[in-house]
């Protein structure tokens, strides 16, 4: 929570003063790190929010709420409720426009709103007990943190600093990988603009950042300088520490990350390594230097020494570092906490290290622990580049699934969702093996039903650490043909077998909150349904107990599993024995706004030809005109 202007009574002769609470120190928070207002004429909703975590401890922020508010004071939802969503440590978390936003980067999350940001307004991002996390005010308003940032233009964004010394340029070259994490507590003087945008997702790479410890108002913060470039191009950043020397410390140059051994063919518990190297003329001690995956630290012990252009291995067993085989990111840091060099490296290839060349950059090769680096002669794929593409043969979705990111694909099956039912520019897709989400990337997609038979090409990727597959070019979506859905039909605890497939679960209501319906069976085992606001389904008027069945698309959360019901039908209360089954719906069963006007129409036709039946039939039977005599109303209800 920001606290704003403090007037402290009895300390430092009664100053006001601006209050930081510092992120590294307190509770772990969630910062907004960029915002773009507009694309320009026609792109008006061109729009996003990023948020980014300054802490190295991953962060829930379900049932956190987004709001802008206006110069004059009135607030408007853009998101009422986050879902059950976790940020990475160090990591971001991409929200945008619904339907105008053109950003080639993924959203992770959308308006559920059809309200916009504008010009002179603040951003508000609420946890899920009403506090206010972050406040971000620009132009003229009156809500702020110190005072207000300066309105981006059209086309451009303000963008949350690295370091108090970070300028518009600097996050653009030497502040660019140092994360977004300074909060001063004044918008004007955390936040920069940017020129072009840069919008950072779930999936970007994880940016290490400064935090600084609890300021002292009656003692000046001391400034901390950016860390010195090194010498070998590597990405430069800051990384935090549990205290911020007063003083940066000369270590000797030359020290670098070498080479890594995420992959060996024995064992990775035994045989993993991180190599350091001494570029350097003198032999160095680098006792107190550490490496870290940003999840786990391991600090050099005391007395370490490499001698010039030698270099040093720290096995597994020593630095309890996992290497991640599909990708990963290593840091070496100087005992101020600053990063000195670093890597990321793509899938990692079987039995070779990610090796540095000066003259040729970082290259897979044979591992070489604390010897000369040797590349072979037949070189093989630099970092990131993604396996071959499958080409133009079919593959089941559950290949497709299993596929390493990046993959090429070529798939058929037939839509469960449709386009834009359970998020922008999405549809789920389902085959005999599995079920699978399907996003476009650049354009919108075309309209697509449930039962629509299709074939398309797209490329493997993933979304908080489930596959999905993106579409860059939607003229590659052919439908085929059309069939008739039908869900799967499991039990309440097998849920987690069928991701992204589309299902069905019978029990009783547990509970019924917002947008959340739980669900459980005679056992005691329950799921979680939960309505998007983009299907256009009404809360049901169920109560706790009722006997029902719930369809949808198995959704895999950090919490769990849980059903997204596509349509009102998707949510049927069970008959009850001796009572009408009309009763008992308590959901339209009208999909389209078309749809239940059509319905309404067939519906008050029957009413009508019924009661004209009735009619005539009670004039059959009394022989008589209506006129001279009409029908008590007991006759009626027969």
């Amino acid at each position: 929570m920001k606290i704003f202007i403090y007037a402290l009574i009895a300390v430092c002769a009664f100053p006001v003063v601006t209050f930081h609470e510092s992120h590294g120190a307190s509770a772990p928070t969630i910062l907004i790190s960029e915002i773009k207002l507009s694309g320009g004429t026609s792109h008006t909703t061109d729009e996003f929010i990023e948020l980014y975590n300054p802490t190295k401890e991953a962060i829930e922020i379900s049932g956190f709420r987004l709001v802008k508010i206006t110069s004059s004071g009135n607030e408007y939802d853009l998101i009422t409720s986050i879902e059950p969503i976790t940020v990475q440590g160090f990591g971001f978390f991409l929200i945008t426009h619904p339907d105008g936003y053109e950003g080639s980067v993924i959203a992770d999350l959308t308006y559920d709103t059809s309200n916009s940001i504008a010009t002179n307004n603040t951003i508000v991002l609420y946890d899920s007990a009403g506090v206010a996390v972050d406040i971000v005010g620009f132009g003229t308003v009156s809500l702020f943190e110190g005072s207000p940032a300066t309105n981006p233009s059209a086309g451009k964004s303000l963008e949350r600093k690295a370091a108090s010394t970070s300028t518009s340029e600097s996050m653009t070259t030497t502040d660019q990988l140092r994360g977004n994490g300074y909060d001063s507590g004044s918008n004007t003087d955390d936040f920069v603009l940017r020129g072009i945008p840069e919008p950072q997702n779930s999936a970007s790479p994880h940016e290490l950042s400064l935090t600084v410890t609890p300021i002292d108002p009656c003692k000046p913060v001391p400034v901390i300088p950016n860390p010195v470039d090194p010498p070998i191009t590597p990405p430069s950043h800051s990384f935090p520490a549990d205290s911020v020397p007063d003083e940066q410390t000369a270590f000797p140059d030359g020290i670098i990350l070498n080479e890594v051994f995420p992959a060996p063919e024995g064992s990775d518990d035994e045989l993993e390594f991180i190599e350091v190297a001494n570029t350097g003329s003198d032999d160095a001690d680098i006792g107190g230097w550490s490496l870290t995956d940003t999840k786990t630290t391991f600090t050099i012990p005391a007395g370490t020494a490499v001698e010039s252009e030698q270099a040093l291995a720290f096995f597994r067993p020593d630095t309890k570092i996992t290497l991640n085989n599909t990708g990963d990111v290593v840091y070496l840091m100087n005992p101020n906490g600053e990063i000195a060099n670093g890597v990321e490296y793509g899938k990692a290839e079987n039995d070779l290290s990610f090796s540095f060349f000066p003259d040729g950059g970082w290259k897979w090769t044979v591992a070489s622990p604390n010897e000369e680096n040797v590349l072979p002669d037949n070189e093989v794929n630099q970092v990131g580049e993604p396996g071959e593409p499958s080409g133009n043969t079919a593959v089941t979705i559950a290949q497709a699934r299993t596929a390493e990111k990046g993959t090429e694909v070529l798939l058929n099956g037939i839509v469960i969702a449709g386009s834009d039912i359970l998020g922008s520019k999405t549809f789920y897709l389902q085959d005999d093996t599995a079920g699978i989400k399907v996003v476009a990337t650049k354009e919108a997609l075309p309209q697509l039903e449930a039962g629509d038979v299709i074939s398309l090409s797209g490329t493997v990727s993933t979304e908080l650490g489930q596959p999905k597959i993106n579409v860059a070019d939607v003229g590659t979506i052919v439908v085929t043909s059309t069939q008739e859905v039908l869900p799967h039909e499991i039990a309440i605890p097998d849920i987690a077998d069928y991701p992204n497939q589309l299902v069905v679960v019978h029990g009783k209501v547990e509970s019924i909150e917002r947008s959340t319906i739980v669900i459980a069976d005679e056992q005691g085992a329950s799921v979680e349904a939960y309505i998007k606001r983009t299907t256009g389904i009404s809360k049901p008027s169920w109560q706790a107990g009722d006997t029902v069945s719930v369809a949808g698309i198995v959704d895999i959360t950090d919490s769990g599993a849980r059903i997204l019901p596509r349509f009102p039908e998707d949510l049927t209360l069970a008959a009850v024995l001796g009572e009408s089954t009309d009763e008992q719906q308590s959901i339209s069963f009208a999909t389209t706004a078309d749809d239940r006007r059509i319905r309404w129409y067939l519906l008050g036709g029957v009413g009508l030809a019924a009661a004209a039946a009735l009619v005539v039939w009670e004039r059959y039977r009394h022989r008589q005109p209506i006129v001279e005599s009409q029908p008590e109303a007991s006759h009626l209800i027969r």
